[in-house]
């Protein structure tokens, strides 16, 4: 699995990459989350902008500069009070080109509700589960999950989804192991287990790795 590191970890900290140097107005917050994802099938990244608060119903304009330079501008006429945008499914080659590393400026109009600068850093969790085997088949109904260490994160979660079940748990950062109960799992079912992990900043900027196996467990 690629590991992508430079003197910036994007919105997934090695040691906390992203750093917003300004928060416009007490009333307005404004995040970027990026996300890489590891499969069977692959890779692929994506990322999301948030702008919100009590008074960005009263910004008329919001402006998105990237390192590239590129900008990005929007009018608030309707006076909404929240923006979110996002972007997934791309390869390391298109996120780098639309997302680099570097300087991320989001200013505000009137200038009084002021500006932001985020310092975006490719350098995500990198979790890797170990067991169960992806593609495994006659899984137990209570199978030992098991990961790699990791580190500089500041939440762990684990997902398990089928066609009509689900189950979701928050875990211990330096957890490397959970064993799922017999209520957890259905018998003879097929299974996408992802294990999520996520550095964030002191200004709620988040990088997060998530690595996804399959598996069917053993009928009754």
């Amino acid at each position: 699995m690629k590991k992508f590191t430079t003197i910036f970890p994007l919105v997934f900290l090695a040691i906390l990459a992203l750093k917003a140097s300004g928060m416009a107005q007490d009333g307005i917050q404004a995040q970027i989350t990026m996300y890489h994802y590891v499969s069977s099938v692959g890779e692929n990244y994506a990322v999301k902008f948030e702008i919100s608060g009590n008074d960005v119903k009263d910004v008329r304009k919001i402006v998105v500069e990237t390192p590239n330079p590129r900008r990005l501008s929007f009018h608030n006429y309707l006076e909404f009070g929240q923006f979110l945008f996002s972007r997934d499914g791309m390869s390391f080659t298109e996120f780098k080109k639309r997302f680099p590393e570097g300087a991320y400026e989001i200013n505000l109009t009137p200038r009084r509700y002021g500006r932001f600068e985020i310092n975006m850093v490719y350098n995500f969790p990198d979790p890797v589960m170990t067991s169960p085997a992806d593609g495994a088949s006659n899984v137990p109904l209570d199978p030992p999950i098991q990961w790699g260490p990791l580190s500089n994160i500041n939440r762990l979660s684990l997902t398990a989804r089928s066609a009509n079940h689900m189950f979701s748990t928050d875990l211990p950062i330096d957890a490397t192991s959970f064993t799922a109960g017999y209520d957890y799992l259905m018998p003879n079912t097929r299974y996408d287990l992802s294990l999520e992990a996520t550095s964030t900043d002191f200004g709620g900027n988040a990088l997060v790795g998530t690595h996804t196996i399959s598996f069917t467990t053993v009928a009754e």
